[in-house]
């Protein structure tokens, strides 16, 4: 603008001017605004679905090596079970014999009259008198 006065119609026209631009912008950014929501949303979906499948493929692993896991420490155990039954039977292997000629023994010294005597019977059980109710 010149050094010429301003009318009073000339700003309300200028006004006017620009309330409509700035009407427009903001119906363009409402519009854009609105694109961006939407394709961020669609991005959201997309990370979701893919961070969902890492996950499972994830827990397939983690199940995977905990059974492998698991099955090592199984392995481990029945060695360390075999080994210590290995010392047992190595340790008692000769007891069966000996339990068998101390079992002679024994029944040979229950034979032997002259050591022992029979036992006399038992005497009977005294009996009770029953009690008042």
């Amino acid at each position: 603008m010149s050094d010429e006065l301003v009318t009073k119609s000339v700003l309300v026209q200028a006004v006017t001017d620009l309330r409509g631009e700035m009407a427009a912008m903001k119906t363009e950014l409402r519009g854009e605004m609105a694109a961006m929501k939407t394709e961020l949303r669609g991005e959201m979906v997309a990370m979701k679905t893919e961070l969902r499948g890492e996950m499972v493929a994830m827990k397939t692993d983690l199940i995977r090596e905990i059974g492998v896991a698991t099955s090592h420490v199984a392995n481990v155990m029945i060695e360390e079970v075999r080994r210590l039954v290995s010392v047992v039977e190595e340790k008692y292997q000769d007891l069966p014999p000996a339990h068998a000629k101390l079992r002679e023994d024994f029944d040979a010294h229950a034979a032997d009259l002259r050591l022992h005597h029979r036992a006399p019977a038992p005497l009977p059980k005294r009996a009770r008198r029953p009690r008042p109710r």
